[in-house]
């Protein structure tokens, strides 16, 4: 085990840097996009459920606009909804951290991402107002399917990761997958491909522990994880926003 948890990380860290000597940082993350929709406050009080069923006033697949980074409007996509709210997953990559500070065994409920997420870049991300629509959702993380590697105890949280099956299910090919930043991800030096797209975190543990899944440059799932220390991949957050009753 000491040596799988040492040499298969040594092994992905290897490849990072062979694609690294051909790729560069770019400064501008912005491509053509479908018309945005500003979203205005909203009501419900009820707490929403993930489901994947739609009807015929289905808003999955929009654009929309919620929250702010230095001053610049946030874009999110409709993955899913239901009776109760949206289910918003962020159109870019917003910011570059580690999935835990230290190289420890962790799960998602222990790790510094989490209570970062759901402490500092929560109110940095919305105000008073929007943070009132944003539902809490419970979750249950997932064991990895391939690695039985545990998902950890049960959380509440406003802000989380997509899972393995959530990636799959909401972006279900590579194109849709593959993924670029804005400045502000940039800026915190996040890894950044010669043709603009990042690595990214899932909230699924990896072949073990100290490692958790993410999305590579070319949209590609990662089930054996990346180390969960390195601050160069991208967070890409989802969360569930009320909808009016």
């Amino acid at each position: 085990m000491k040596i799988r948890n040492r040499v298969l990380p040594w092994l992905l860290s290897a490849g990072m840097v062979m694609c690294g000597s051909a790729c560069g940082k770019r400064t501008d993350a912005s491509d053509s996009s479908p018309v945005v929709t500003t979203v205005g406050t909203v009501s419900s009080e009820t707490s929403a459920t993930t489901t994947s069923e739609t009807t015929a006033a289905s808003r999955v697949g929009e654009v929309i606009t919620f929250g702010t980074l230095d001053g610049e409007p946030v874009e999110w996509m409709v993955v899913d909804q239901n009776e109760n709210g949206l289910l918003l997953l962020s159109k870019y990559l917003l910011d570059s951290k580690a999935y835990n500070e230290k190289y420890n065994g962790v799960t998602w409920e222990t790790s510094t991402l989490r209570k970062w997420l759901n402490e500092e870049f929560f109110t940095e991300l919305f105000n008073e107002e929007e943070r009132n629509q944003v539902i809490t959702t419970k979750l249950q993380v997932a064991d990895n399917p391939d690695y039985g590697t545990p998902g950890g105890n049960p959380t509440e949280d406003k802000l989380f990761l997509l899972s393995l099956d959530e990636v799959a299910r909401y972006l279900p090919t590579p194109k849709d997958r593959a993924c670029t930043p804005i400045k502000h991800a940039i800026d915190d030096k996040i890894w950044v491909c010669e043709e603009g797209t990042c690595y990214w975190w899932l909230i699924s543990p990896g072949f073990d522990e100290y490692n958790a899944c993410m999305i590579d440059t070319s949209g590609f799932i990662g089930r054996m994880g990346y180390r969960v220390h390195n601050r160069n991949l991208g967070i890409r957050p989802a969360f569930w926003l009320k909808t009016e009753a």
